[in-house]
């Protein structure tokens, strides 16, 4: 959601224009909605060349 601060406000504000909780229900399906076209918004980072080489073998000791 936008905020700790913010949400119950805005369901405080829609119940009392509205009269009823289905604001208050339509407004945290559009918040979520909102969330999960932001995930799907998200890329994986491209894989650098060390990435694609394999791990690099430890140094030899003495």
């Amino acid at each position: 959601m936008i905020g700790g601060a913010v949400t119950p406000i805005a369901a405080t504000a829609l119940f009392d224009a509205y009269g009823s909780s289905t604001a208050i229900a339509v407004y945290v399906t559009a918040l979520c909605l909102i969330s999960f076209l932001a995930i799907l918004g998200l890329r994986q980072p491209e894989p650098s060349a060390a990435d694609a080489t394999g791990p690099r073998p430890a140094p030899a000791t003495r």
